[in-house]
């Protein structure tokens, strides 16, 4: 696949990110431990440690631990081996510079796809969490948000237009009919309207039992109503 002309912010961000990395490799694969101190050497080991660590949670936030890239990065079901040799650091710099060649090459739609899934799932976990903590208004605005951004997606998969910045409730009335019926519909608006309650402090009527219904069944609209 050709190079793309043009780069989106989220591709060029993550570009950048993954030639930090890269550069990280490098510098500690062309140090000579024989000839550093021995307290160097330690801070090599822990700067070798904190790379593969950093390198792999961005490899898995970007692509998935699903994807090739990941796996490649896993020796032995291992994430993260006692002892960071050489030729260990050196495929997991190769491991990076696929993943970099395959942002760069136009892939980032697929790639874009699952990082946003990934935060999704993230941020849903956390409102899981908040709810089982009884905080279950700043779980409704995690929620939305992650509702908000879905229906953003969708709408632009759709390259369907709006005026302003957007919200729910607009997102929700461009899709309705092309993506999903009324009933879903209502759904959605009365999510909104307890997230835009809960984001501007106004909450208090709003119920936990509520929030959990909603974080369950936001969870399936995410999965039946792909962006």
């Amino acid at each position: 696949m050709g190079k793309t002309s043009t780069r989106n912010d989220t591709q060029t961000e993550l570009l950048t990110q993954l030639d930090e990395l890269i550069k990280r490799g490098r510098h500690l694969t062309g140090l000579n431990p024989q000839s550093i101190s021995n307290a160097d050497k330690r801070n090599l080991h822990i700067d070798s440690r904190k790379f593969v660590i950093d390198s792999r949670a961005n490899i898995k936030r970007i692509a998935g631990n699903d994807s090739e890239y990941y796996r490649s990065v896993i020796t032995d079901g291992v994430e993260y081996p006692k002892r960071v040799s050489i030729p260990f650091l050196l495929d997991l710099i190769s491991s990076l510079k696929s993943l970099r060649d395959a942002v760069d090459q136009g892939l980032l739609t697929s790639i874009e796809s699952g990082l946003r899934a990934n935060i999704h799932d993230d941020f849903m976990e956390q409102a899981c969490q908040l709810i089982k903590s009884r905080y279950h208004i700043a779980a409704m605005v995690l929620i939305g948000g992650v509702l908000e951004n879905h229906l953003q997606k969708m709408s632009q998969k759709h390259e369907l237009t709006w005026d302003g910045s957007g919200s729910i409730s607009t997102y929700n009335d461009l899709l309705k009919d092309e993506e999903y019926d009324t009933s879903v519909w209502r759904r959605i608006q009365a999510i909104g309207d307890r997230r835009n309650k809960a984001a501007h402090g106004n909450g208090k009527d709003i119920k936990s039992d509520d929030v959990k219904e909603d974080h369950k069944y936001i969870q399936r609209f995410l999965a039946d109503y792909p962006a």
